[in-house]
């Protein structure tokens, strides 16, 4: 959840400032994206042994990876902006999301330089965080959708796609609630609570879903 208003508040703050660079960009793929390096957990559940926080979480990696296909698509087909949004939401998980929380190896693969936060995973330091940022994404959601006679942000793409996007949104966060709960075996009242959460940023995400239709 964090991750996911994470990138949207980053990126809705890059569209009040340039909006025609993010009316050009998927919101669900976004923050589809932002959670994209956790799939190296959901690999692992799958029986393929990939290291949580490795491949996936590699700042060194996916910053240069990242960087070369911005660069090709700007060459090729003139949008390196839209696809600077996108490496943005992925490697706002790395930069600020596991740096803020728990562990992030800097220099992985070739070196180790292990950056450690005193807030570990499942933490009342880390739910408050996660509560923080679902509550300012509401916030932004719900204060543009109550004025619908104007755009409600400065997203102005739209495809068919983002539908399917939507829901596997929705799903990825149903899961990661799961994982979560199965994971650390929470008390009944921190389980009450991640579920207020989750129901929460899924509130939004369909709220944010009904609101794009009002944009075309």
């Amino acid at each position: 959840m964090g991750h996911i208003s994470l990138a949207f508040l980053i990126v809705y703050c890059v569209s009040i400032r340039y909006p025609d660079v993010t009316k050009k960009v998927s919101i669900p793929l976004i923050m589809l994206l932002s959670v994209l390096p956790d799939i190296d957990i959901v690999l692992g559940l799958a029986g393929i042994d990939l290291v949580h926080r490795t491949i996936t979480h590699s700042i060194i990696i996916w910053f240069i990876v990242g960087g070369a296909i911005v660069f090709l698509i700007s060459l090729k087909y003139k949008r390196g902006s839209e696809a600077a949004i996108y490496l943005t939401a992925y490697m706002s998980h790395l930069v600020i999301g596991d740096i803020v929380v728990e562990y992030i190896n800097i220099f992985y693969p070739i070196g180790d330089v292990t950056v450690y936060s005193p807030i570990e995973s499942g933490s009342m330091q880390h739910i408050s965080l996660e509560a923080i940022l679902v509550g300012l994404m509401s916030t932004v959601v719900i204060t543009k959708f109550k004025n619908r006679k104007k755009k409600l942000f400065h997203f102005g793409y739209h495809a068919r796609v983002d539908s399917f996007l939507y829901l596997l949104l929705i799903l990825a966060i149903i899961i990661s609630a799961i994982y979560i709960i199965v994971e650390f075996q929470f008390s009944l009242v921190y389980v009450s609570i991640l579920i207020i959460l989750h129901s929460a940023a899924i509130a939004t995400i369909i709220l944010l879903w009904i609101a794009s239709w009002h944009e075309y």
